[in-house]
């Protein structure tokens, strides 16, 4: 009992110092983007009317400034009921999924075993992955090093990235496997061991939809999809497309990529946007025009979503990215359960991330 009870106290202490560390690095990302959100004026009594509703709703002193860094990409009205991001990061995240989660759920090994596709969506072919130092086939066979270096020998084009604390695309290896050497960059398929040591994955190099490639067919493009149980139901909130420049193979907007809202029939906004707020009307790389752009197999990907979401209802939230296979099957390339985000949804579409559901998610905060 003892014992317990110092695992809890050191546990609470923990969360506190994570917690103080998000927190400032909200207060940080938020001046980082001073560009951006001083460009939007707010009277004092629109200023004040926010300030009101959300400590009437969370209980939470809160600035304006994620309001008016939520307007400024479409230069659109500031919405009372704007999610603020330094809210949900160091409030709301860790009530929707418990942490003791995190670990476990978030390690993309586990994806064809949570999710191992059917008709109606697949997942891309996993070839070797390595678990903590253990390698396994495509079938979850364990097999030794020596048997994944052989066969990767001579497997073309695959993609290889971290399993375990992986973010923004980061470590993601687009590779060409021929004779045991990677083409891109000459080294062998034991140096690339070697590099990544453990927790990776290496998958088929998945053929996009014509949808996609015509946009950016140097990328995977993915489509955000952000769902949430609520009362009993599962919502998503408004989608959003990641998409390539042409100079990457990443589409991550972290990563040099840029994004765009789409409406709720399934057709791009007018805008995309980079991080920093720079604007395209039309796709720096195709030159193809964005507003009015059809992308209604989407509708797939979201009805798959809502589904999927029953197989692990224990998360309250989950941000899937998807893309379409050149069948547009919808495929599923990651789920993030942890470090999960509310601010793209809301710039890229200039609406509020959980709509008629807002004082629901903001009341969780008095607790």
């Amino acid at each position: 009992m003892l014992s317990q009870k110092v695992y809890k106290r050191i546990d609470a202490l923990r969360s506190k110092i994570l917690d103080n560390i998000v927190y400032r690095g909200e207060i940080r990302n938020i001046e980082r983007k001073k560009d951006l959100w001083s460009k939007v004026a707010l009277t004092s009594e629109k200023d004040k009317e926010i300030c009101d509703y959300w400590k009437k709703i969370s209980g939470h002193e809160i600035d304006t400034r994620w309001h008016r860094l939520y307007a400024s990409y479409l230069q659109c009205p500031v919405k009372i009921d704007f999610f603020p991001e330094i809210l949900y990061s160091t409030g709301l995240e860790n009530q929707l999924n418990d942490p003791k989660f995190h670990s476990v759920l978030s390690d993309k090994c586990l994806l064809t075993s949570l999710f191992p596709g059917d008709d109606k969506y697949r997942i891309p072919k996993t070839i070797v992955l390595n678990s903590y130092g253990t390698f396994v086939d495509d079938n979850h066979r364990v097999i030794t090093r020596t048997e994944a270096v052989e066969f990767l020998r001579n497997v073309g084009t695959v993609i290889i990235k971290p399993t375990v604390d992986s973010s923004s695309g980061e470590s993601v290896m687009k590779a060409e496997l021929a004779d045991g050497f990677d083409g891109n960059n000459g080294l062998s398929i034991d140096q690339i061991f070697d590099k990544y040591n453990q927790n990776f994955i290496v998958q088929e190099c998945v053929k996009q939809s014509e949808y996609l490639s015509r946009l950016c067919d140097k990328s995977l493009n993915t489509f955000r999809v952000i769902t949430y149980i609520c009362k009993g139901k599962v919502f998503h909130a408004p989608l959003s497309l990641r998409m390539g420049t042409g100079t990457t193979f990443v589409d991550n907007i972290h990563a040099g990529g840029i994004g765009i809202g789409i409406t709720d029939d399934y057709k791009f906004r007018k805008y995309a946007f980079s991080e920093m707020g720079e604007k395209y009307e039309v796709h720096p790389y195709s030159k193809i025009v964005f507003e009015g752009y059809d992308i209604s197999p989407l509708k797939n990907i979201v009805e798959v979503a809502h589904h999927l979401h029953g197989y692990i209802p224990m998360l309250k939230m989950i941000s899937w990215d998807w893309s379409l296979d050149d069948h547009d099957i919808p495929v599923l390339i990651e789920i993030n359960i942890a470090g999960q985000a509310v601010w793209l949804s809301q710039m890229v579409n200039g609406e509020s991330f959980f709509g008629e559901n807002t004082e629901y998610f903001a009341n969780m905060l008095k607790k």
